[in-house]
């Protein structure tokens, strides 16, 4: 029997009207990705056509924020996002702005000569990582941690004076994760022949190279001799072990103690909304 128009759930609720809502929510979230797409620099068109764009988008729209941010709402409703190390606020969503690079970077590799080539498009690709790979060394120049403490683990940059209880490497190995995902599904998977496909390609191993990973050494302080060559890897596990990468940097060479590493003033900088 074909259920009438005001058949009701056990709760009560008019089935059809369930129904409706959730249509409606469907519709609400459709045009929003579509007016997302549009931000990040791809046309209805190129939606229409490119699954793979559309993906992106998707992906985009409910990407989390990296590890150093965190989200809040301003006296009128107003969503914004704030940076616990550089403690700079901002409307947008940390990862649009990577997202927009993308989209627009995938798009121009696709127009250029040469673009069907397996060999050429993971060059392509490669050579992006390692440019975004470099920002992330340059970024993180005078970051010095993990030191430990009895609230934490916190990192410390001698050349801005700053401390922070965020890592200052995570957001950056999230990103260059985020970029090479989108990359590599966007322009290399599909660009080998079924048989090139189904055998081990050259083209991921470009990608997967050490080189493209973030164990990079947060830089040490400058009087610190005895630690020049221990990595942010190697400071990582030796705090797990129980020697922190604090007890291990506070002796100088000639064995006197030096001043501690300055900790994090626990609230001393409560997020703000954008100017």
């Amino acid at each position: 029997m074909r259920p009438s128009d005001t058949e009701t759930d056990s709760l009560g609720v008019s089935v059809d009207s369930e129904g409706q809502a959730c249509a409606a929510r469907e519709a609400d979230t459709d045009r929003d990705l579509v007016e997302y797409g549009r931000s990040l620099g791809l046309s209805d068109d190129e939606a229409g056509k490119d699954a793979n764009l559309r993906q992106v988008v998707q992906e985009a729209f409910e990407a989390p924020l990296p590890n150093a941010w965190t989200e809040h709402v301003d006296a009128e409703g107003r969503v914004y996002f704030f940076n616990q190390i550089s403690e700079e606020s901002t409307w947008s969503h940390p990862m649009d702005g990577v997202y927009r690079e993308l989209v627009a970077f995938i798009k121009s590799v696709r127009t250029e000569e040469g673009a069907n080539q397996p060999g050429q498009l993971a060059t392509k690709v490669r050579e992006h990582l390692l440019e975004v790979h470099q920002q992330a060394l340059t970024h993180l120049d005078g970051w010095s941690g993990p030191y430990a403490s009895e609230t934490g683990q916190y990192y410390y940059n001698e050349r801005l004076g700053l401390s922070t209880w965020a890592s200052p490497i995570d957001g950056w190995e999230y990103e260059l994760a985020v970029r090479h995902s989108v990359l590599y599904r966007c322009l290399l998977v599909g660009s080998t022949s079924t048989q090139e496909a189904s055998q081990p390609s050259s083209a991921p191993d470009l990608l997967m190279t050490p080189m493209l990973h973030l164990p990079l050494g947060l830089a040490r302080r400058e009087d610190d001799a005895q630690s020049s060559s221990r990595t942010f890897y190697t400071a990582r596990e030796s705090s797990r072990s129980g020697a922190s990468a604090r007890s291990l940097s506070d002796v100088s060479p000639g064995g006197a103690r030096r001043a501690p590493v300055p900790m994090p003033e626990a609230g001393a900088h409560a997020p703000m909304p954008p100017s």
